[in-house]
């Protein structure tokens, strides 16, 4: 277990041979050319263009977790992670969570688990297909307008209209364009009022991310999909009877 560090440079400077020799296996591009020291090792690790070579070889388990913890936010702890990701399996989500440092796509500090600084430009604003954070995009809203409670009673008193429209956003694309009908216009203008929604442009509104997560239950998807489906296995002579 590598010690508590305070960046991706320090956390890949305290590895030990063997999980250094797992980094590079896992990232092979990290190697080539070699670099000169730890430092370099660290620096090319934390690149954009080697870390989406990284991210786009995840595959759906270890992609929903890496979302997981970048929507949880810095040093979230294993009970976020797992609403967050809709499972009470933490074994499995202890295994990821482990093999993505392994990978140094998250670094270990003293206070848990972070995300290396370019995840997040990797996977872009709308994770899972939720929108930005409401504090990116209007950063002048009360903090109480991001809370889940005020957030569910809000949802709880919206009209039928309001709710079917923010249905329509709640998996994703988290954006929609302002409809130009009467009636469209008027339930959009309530969700506007009510800090359901977020003007981004004169006809363009976006869900905030706290709100998307109320709609969805907590959840960043509609189930987890952390272990590989089963594969089934057929014998020769089935494969040869079926031809």
């Amino acid at each position: 277990m590598a010690s508590s560090s305070r960046s991706l440079a320090d956390d890949i400077r305290g590895r030990s041979d063997a999980q250094l020799i797992e980094l590079v296996l896992a990232r092979p591009d990290l190697a080539r050319p070699a670099p000169a020291d730890l430092t370099s090792l660290a620096a090319r690790a934390g690149t954009r263009a080697s870390v989406q070579r990284a991210v786009e070889a995840l595959d759906r388990g270890h992609l929903q977790v890496l979302e997981a913890v970048m929507v949880a936010g810095d040093a979230a702890d294993r009970g976020d992670l797992l609403r967050l990701l809709g499972t009470d399996d933490a074994a499995t989500v202890e295994t990821l969570v482990e093999d993505l440092w392994s990978s140094a796509l998250l670094w270990r500090g003293a206070d848990g688990h972070h995300v290396v600084r370019t995840v997040p430009e990797v996977l872009g604003t709308s994770v899972a297909g939720l929108g930005a954070p409401m504090r990116e995009l209007r950063p002048s809203s009360p903090a109480e307008h991001a809370s889940p409670e005020h957030i569910a009673a809000v949802v709880a008193e919206a009209p039928d209209d309001a709710r079917a429209m923010l249905e329509r956003m709640t998996w994703g694309p988290p954006f929609g364009v302002l409809p130009t009908a009467t009636p469209g216009r008027v339930t959009a203008r309530w969700l506007l009022e009510h800090h359901l929604l977020v003007p981004v442009s004169a006809d363009r509104v976006a869900l905030p991310r706290e709100v998307g997560l109320v709609l969805r239950g907590g959840r960043l998807h509609r189930g987890p999909e952390l272990t590989p489906p089963a594969v089934e296995a057929r014998t020769v002579s089935l494969v040869d009877a079926a031809a």
